[in-house]
């Protein structure tokens, strides 16, 4: 069957990008013929993937939004395709909706001031989810976690039968204590990190909605005497950044790696990740973390924070953000020893399902399609 995936922008280290690739992956060895449609796509095509590139147009990112969603609903209207999955906002005809991003209602509330209610992006943005998630819009929502569950249901009245909770959807590592104290010593090696220093890791591409300034500023608070290295792996505007390490005088203190296709490796190798995220649907990072048997400290906005709090392997800052809070946590992890957070990352990711998001994706949308095959033989 014919389906396509919808993507404003396909780029190599992106969290929403990597699950576009692996569910068509997964859908192309199922055989299925499986197009991404995007405004631009850096980096490789997966073999046995078409991708359709429509091209950007407009000045402002609201503007290129607004184009590729009148391109994607000319290219489906010349490609007919048995199922629709969309996995940017878009007010289109979808089967599915990738669910990947938070509440937009629900985070411009919290973080922003009510002028900001009366912005034409702002007005745009509670369209695209009034169409998304209220009667009138796909059947089926893939929720990456159920934190906006509640809010979804109050805002836009969603039936809860449309809502399909995923786990998350990392690789298995199957990692042990032993073989983390030895890969742990040669990433160190490799990466020219002495043993005695406290390597502290934040990863990801967007700095503002990571929280790196607040990164920065907690490591800022830390003594120098300590040897407490804030590394960031993640591809971004950083002259801001940059200049705050500078302002805060740990210019020498704040490494940025540029995008990393050895994250996971860097991950196992620090003794903390740090991701003091504003807001964050999931957090894949910290997942991922816990597989690596690395602690976390992270803020109570990600969806996957509640994974950090069941392990027992780092600390979550509640809402609303505190700075004095992220540095007296980030002083008190330092003073434990990394082994006892990596023996309790470690266990939690071997009993725990941080695997068969796609998976689970999957087989929804072939049900999908199984009963759409049933409907056509018997109308």
């Amino acid at each position: 069957m014919n389906l396509a995936l919808l993507l404003h922008r396909y780029f190599p280290y992106g969290g929403l990008q990597r699950d576009c690739v692996n569910l068509a992956i997964r859908l192309i060895d199922s055989g299925h013929e499986v197009s991404v449609v995007c405004r631009c796509w850096e980096g490789e095509v997966p073999e046995g993937l078409m991708v359709e590139e429509l091209g950007a147009r407009g000045l402002s990112n609201l503007s290129m939004d607004r184009h590729f969603e009148q391109d994607a609903e000319a290219w489906l209207a010349e490609h007919p395709q048995d199922c629709v999955v969309g996995f940017s906002r878009l007010a289109l005809a979808m089967d599915f909706y990738y669910a990947a991003d938070p509440c937009y209602a629900l985070r411009i509330a919290r973080n922003k001031p009510r002028w900001y209610r009366f912005s034409r992006r702002y007005r745009h943005g509670v369209q695209l989810e009034w169409f998304l998630f209220s009667a009138g819009g796909p059947k089926n929502i893939l929720m990456l976690t159920d934190m906006e569950v509640p809010a979804y249901q109050k805002i836009y009245g969603t039936d809860p039968e449309r809502l399909l909770v995923l786990p998350p959807s990392i690789r298995r590592r199957a990692l042990k204590m032993a073989q983390k104290r030895e890969l742990r010593s040669k990433i160190r090696k490799r990466m020219d990190w002495p043993d005695e220093r406290n390597v502290i890791l934040l990863v990801g591409s967007g700095f503002a909605t990571k929280g790196l300034d607040r990164a920065i500023r907690a490591v800022a608070s830390v003594s120098a005497a300590e040897d407490v290295v804030l590394y960031v792996a993640g591809s971004g505007k950083d002259a801001r950044y940059r200049a705050l390490a500078k302002g805060c005088g740990v210019q020498d203190r704040v490494v940025f790696l540029g995008g990393r296709d050895d994250a996971w490796e860097l991950m196992l190798a620090a003794d903390l990740l740090i991701h003091p995220a504003r807001s964050e649907n999931t957090g894949t990072v910290l997942v991922e973390a816990l597989s690596a048997g690395t602690g976390v400290l992270t803020t109570a906005a990600c969806g996957f924070a509640s994974h950090v709090a069941a392990s027992g392997a780092g600390t979550v800052l509640m809402h609303p953000f505190d700075q004095a809070a992220l540095e007296r946590a980030l002083s008190a992890l330092l003073a434990d020893s990394w082994e006892g957070r990596a023996e309790a990352a470690l266990r939690y990711a071997a009993e725990e399902d941080l695997y068969s998001g796609m998976d689970t994706a999957h087989r929804h949308i072939e049900a999908f399609l199984a009963s759409h095959v049933k409907s056509d033989v018997h109308p």
